[in-house]
């Protein structure tokens, strides 16, 4: 259960807001193209909550839905690389008080790192939305032709 990381997401024309007005910080949607998710503040303080949350959840598997271990690995998936982090932080969707974009993008690949996601998480539908728009290849020839229409002299 993956979606491509931000940077390629990006490259299939994806855009990425921040959610306006969020119900709760896992109110994520997807819609003709555009992510909309919460925005988020990574400081020291929140990686061990983050952790905890997670690993509560993970020993409790079966009896009480694992929403912040399917959110930990929606960050984990968008988040492949610094470059990642990058796009993320230019959109307003995460804000970094981390030494660097290094320290965020390892602590995502920790977080979620040996955990066990169940295919009918509550972010599945919005896993193969994403998925299916990125394989579309409406969407690539477009943004390629965009591309190659602003880059020709």
């Amino acid at each position: 259960m993956m979606i491509p990381c931000a940077s390629e997401l990006q490259d299939a024309g994806m855009k990425f807001r921040p959610k306006s007005i969020p119900q709760h910080m896992l109110d994520i949607s997807f819609d003709h193209g555009v992510l909309e998710i919460p925005k988020l503040r990574i400081t020291n303080d929140t990686k061990p909550l983050f952790v905890n949350l997670v690993a509560f959840e993970q020993c409790k598997l079966g009896e009480i839905p694992a929403h912040m271990t399917s959110f930990a690995s929606f960050l984990d998936s968008l988040v492949n690389t610094q470059k990642d982090v990058m796009i993320l932080q230019q959109c307003g969707i995460l804000e970094n008080c981390l030494s660097s974009d290094e320290e965020l993008t390892n602590f995502f690949h920790q977080v979620s790192e040996g955990t066990v996601v169940t295919e009918d998480h509550f972010l599945a539908e919005l896993f193969e939305e994403v998925t299916r728009y990125c394989e579309s290849n409406w969407n690539r020839q477009r943004v390629k032709l965009i591309r190659d229409d602003f880059s020709s002299p």
